[in-house]
């Protein structure tokens, strides 16, 4: 049996393989006969929340297989569902992540996924049509966490159809953030003052600073959090490659736009500026798209709210410190 995947962080009970699961599941022993399980599904007096597959199970309620109702069909009654069975099974325990449920089933390529005990007893499983509604929910979830929408469970995944006054009561607290994130940005630029002034031309390359450092950090985090909901991952070894290629990234970007600014303006100093800039920034940037979700993650949070507008404001803010930095020791 393959190793059960962790469970995510950050999540309520509700979202969790135990609530989803359904218990009236066909099951039969090993010594029984195609036939016999057959007869058992037929019989109009059994009622079952899905058919999808038979369990077999050892007398202590472990799985020692599972056979999908296609096989037993095509199977001769006489075959003992021993010696048709499928002995790595999939499991997950009553506490795993729905999201984690979800992509099991689809990495897995199985309608239903079995749930077992602490002591791998058979509990019941998650059904195809709820594995469906869980990749919907989470999909619409994590999204409107990204775009910095508060709220959680089943009010947030409504929130499109919920009152003026609810949505503008959910959307404005990132709307405030980013006003006061703007006007803190505002006092860094006029903090750097002086370096404008002897250089005009640093003010042209703001937008090119703050988009580059954003998208960066913004395609580290996301990436990041679809791994942590979706995979088994050795942080350390994450970590390390997403440093790596966050190094290649600075490098290319950096040195591009120090040759385009070195033969667009004939400055050595300005391009030297951008192209150090950038590549410290970018290096921040992932930085933070990786230690922000991961501390998450170890808190026990979500790791999909790392996408909203505080730490956007906090990129931003760190860029443009780093820029005009840069700038005041190389121009001044």
């Amino acid at each position: 049996m393959k190793k059960n995947i962790p469970e995510k962080h950050g999540k309520s009970h509700a979202e969790t393989a135990l609530s989803h699961m359904v218990k009236r599941v066909s099951t039969a022993s090993l010594h029984e006969t195609v036939g016999d399980i057959l007869k058992r599904l037929q019989n109009g007096k059994a009622t079952f929340d899905t058919v999808d597959y038979t369990f077999v199970l050892h007398h202590d309620q472990r799985i020692a297989g599972v056979v999908s109702i296609k096989e037993l069909l095509h199977a001769n009654d006489s075959v003992r569902v021993a010696d048709i069975m499928h002995t790595k099974v999939r499991t997950v325990h009553p506490s795993t992540d729905q999201e984690r449920v979800a992509f099991i089933a689809l990495r897995e390529n199985i309608k239903a996924v079995p749930v077992v005990d602490k002591d791998h007893k058979f509990l019941g499983v998650v059904p195809s049509d709820t594995i469906l509604n869980i990749l919907e929910w989470e999909h619409t979830e994590d999204l409107l966490r990204f775009s910095g929408v508060r709220g959680r469970g089943e009010k947030l995944r409504n929130f499109v159809k919920s009152g003026v006054f609810s949505m503008s009561k959910a959307r404005l607290p990132s709307i405030l953030i980013g006003v006061l994130g703007g006007l803190f940005a505002t006092s860094v630029v006029e903090f750097f003052e002086k370096s404008l002034e002897e250089e005009l031309v640093l003010a042209f390359f703001i937008p090119v600073m703050l988009y580059i450092c954003a998208a960066v950090g913004t395609q580290t985090g996301t990436i990041l959090v679809r791994t942590l909901a979706t995979e088994e991952v050795k942080i350390h070894k994450y970590v390390i490659r997403e440093l790596l290629i966050g190094s290649i990234i600075a490098a290319l970007v950096g040195g591009l736009m120090f040759c385009v600014v070195f033969f667009w303006f004939k400055s050595h100093l300005v391009a030297l500026t951008i192209g150090i800039s950038l590549l410290i920034g970018v290096m921040t940037a992932t930085l933070i798209g990786v230690f922000v979700p991961l501390t998450l993650f170890k808190f026990k949070k979500d790791p999909a709210v790392s996408g909203g507008p505080f730490i956007n404001i906090l990129q931003d803010i760190l860029t443009l410190v780093i820029y005009f930095s840069v700038a005041s020791v190389i121009l001044l």
